[in-house]
């Protein structure tokens, strides 16, 4: 399995106004987590930095981290999919959501059933990049029917997510 790729890009500064917290460059994540643990990521809008790419072979996995706004504190939220999503795929097809947090105190991961969440791809185009071979922007809506249950580390208890939008990056070249 490959390691994730990421593109970082600092909130302030960088992207103009149409960038918002929540999107930067082709990384965007809009998510509110409740239940045993609490986040969302527009509350740490200021000095959260995004990263994403693929986290798996071409079409299996592609993932958002987000950065800050405290030094110590990292949530990175993946989609998984099975079998592989194809390159220009839109439309529904079923995902599986692993959502790890890092901050104070807290170590832990959690994930949904397998196919348990929806992903409506909005978004699936080939962008032209000088590094990545047969990129691919891949966004939309995720949307998991139940809870997700704690797979590891700190013990705090499943958590629910909204409906959130999830935007990564594939490089179909491999």
């Amino acid at each position: 399995m490959r390691e994730m790729i990421l593109i970082a890009v600092a909130a302030m500064g960088c992207g103009g106004d149409s960038e918002s917290s929540t999107q930067q460059g082709d990384c965007g994540l809009d998510i509110a987590i409740s239940g045993g643990y609490s986040w969302k990521n527009a509350d740490d809008a200021k000095g959260a930095q995004l990263g994403c790419g693929s986290t798996g072979a071409s079409g299996t996995s592609i993932g958002v981290e987000v950065y800050g706004p405290d030094e110590d504190e990292l949530h990175e939220v993946r989609v998984l999919f099975l079998p592989a999503l194809a390159a220009g795929a839109l439309g529904d097809t079923p995902a599986t959501v692993v959502i790890d947090a890092a901050t104070t105190g807290i170590d832990a991961e959690w994930r949904s059933a397998v196919d348990g969440c929806n992903f409506k791809i909005t978004k699936n185009q080939h962008e032209d990049d000088s590094f990545f071979m047969n990129k691919y922007v891949i966004g939309g809506t995720v949307e998991c029917a139940a809870e997700l249950t704690q797979s590891s580390g700190t013990t705090v208890g499943s958590i629910n997510v909204n409906n959130f939008k999830f935007q990564a990056f594939d490089d179909y070249s491999n």
